[in-house]
């Protein structure tokens, strides 16, 4: 026999839109409605982390690390 070692990696995001005067709260108002919800599981809200966050008005668009992408 031979020993196997086998990685599982699930990835699946959620999108959100909220009313904010800026993308640091929007970026709050988001986790709100996630942890609000009901329909993710805990584990996968305890997880979650910030991909981009859009301006829908303008286009401009944020990611998960602060930077504005071009």
């Amino acid at each position: 026999m031979r020993t196997y070692e086998v990685e599982f990696k699930s990835t699946t995001y959620r999108h959100y839109y909220v009313e904010a005067r800026n993308e640091a709260e929007a970026e709050e108002k988001a986790m709100e409605q996630l942890q609000t919800e009901g329909e993710a599981s805990p584990c996968w809200v305890e997880n979650a982390e910030v991909e981009r966050v859009e301006d829908t008005k303008t286009g401009n668009t944020w990611q998960g690390n602060g930077q504005l992408e071009d």
